[in-house]
């Protein structure tokens, strides 16, 4: 893949579950003091993310705090994300986002934890180690649902708006997202979900098109906008695939073509980011 870049010149969180009341107060729908649910925590490496969702339990638990991981119905529900957000010789550096979601599904709040582990006992899903990091998430998921203990933010997360990738055939939507995310991180940089409006936004488009009987010509756009939502900069992608390559799967094309475009792209959004 071919990238060229084009570049222009370049409060407080609603506390839904804090306690109202006497104890025994009626609510509509059961608040984490009746029951938290916590979903298994998405991510790569399912030994200890397994691990962790059971240890947040019990440590949620102690807070006095009813959490499970079976699922029901009518409940609040705490969803987290690990993402590898680098390498240090043989620790990794890991982000969890977390969300607070009512019955209805709405995300009510939004965080994120930090944790730097030992590469080998992480992947081992040391007990240990696992439960010093339930202990980390557990103490800010605390003061998230109740509103009591610390809530320091902890060290600074480089954080991007992402509004997804469109257009791409077959599963090519979901698959660069995922690369995107990945290959990202590697720089440094986490990718939230959603503008993102104290920061940089990227997004992505993609078309496929047949260009004669036997290729496909495959255009990726990369836009990046300011916190202003102004456009700051593209980045744009082309090549020729056999026709019909990517009708379905996109595979190892789109983690290619991603791992080719993520140094510019980092350095772009790194521009923008808040100092400070």
């Amino acid at each position: 893949m071919l990238a060229s870049l084009l570049v222009a010149a370049c409060g407080t969180v609603p506390q839904p579950f804090r306690p109202q009341g006497r104890a025994g107060a009626q609510i509509a729908a059961p608040g984490p003091s009746s029951a938290l649910v916590v979903r298994p925590i998405e991510g790569r490496d399912r030994a200890p993310l397994d691990a962790l969702a059971e240890r947040l339990v019990t440590r949620l638990r102690q807070a006095e705090i009813a959490a499970l991981t079976t699922p029901l119905p009518n409940r609040f529900t705490l969803a987290g994300e690990a993402q590898q957000l680098r390498v240090e010789s043989d620790r990794l550096v890991l982000v969890f986002l977390w969300r607070l979601i009512d019955p209805a599904g709405t995300v009510t709040q939004e965080f994120r934890t930090l944790e730097t582990v030992p590469r080998a006992e992480w992947e081992v899903a040391d007990p240990t180690l696992v439960t010093r990091v339930a202990e980390g998430a557990g103490r800010r998921i605390v003061h998230e649902v109740t509103g009591v203990g610390a809530g320091d933010d902890g060290p600074a997360i480089p954080e991007v708006g992402f509004l997804g990738v469109r257009g791409a055939s077959g599963d090519g939507d979901a698959v660069l997202s995922a690369a995107l995310k990945s290959e990202l991180a590697r720089h440094n940089l986490v990718l939230l979900d959603r503008n993102w409006p104290v920061g940089p936004t990227v997004e992505g488009h993609a078309s496929v098109r047949a260009v004669d009987a036997n290729n496909d010509q495959v255009v990726l756009l990369w836009i990046v906008r300011g916190a202003d939502g102004r456009e700051r900069g593209r980045l744009e992608q082309r090549n020729l695939v056999p026709r019909g390559r990517l009708q379905q799967h996109w595979g190892d094309t789109a983690r290619l073509a991603v791992a080719n475009v993520a140094p510019d792209l980092a350095g772009l959004l790194k521009q923008l980011l808040p100092q400070g």
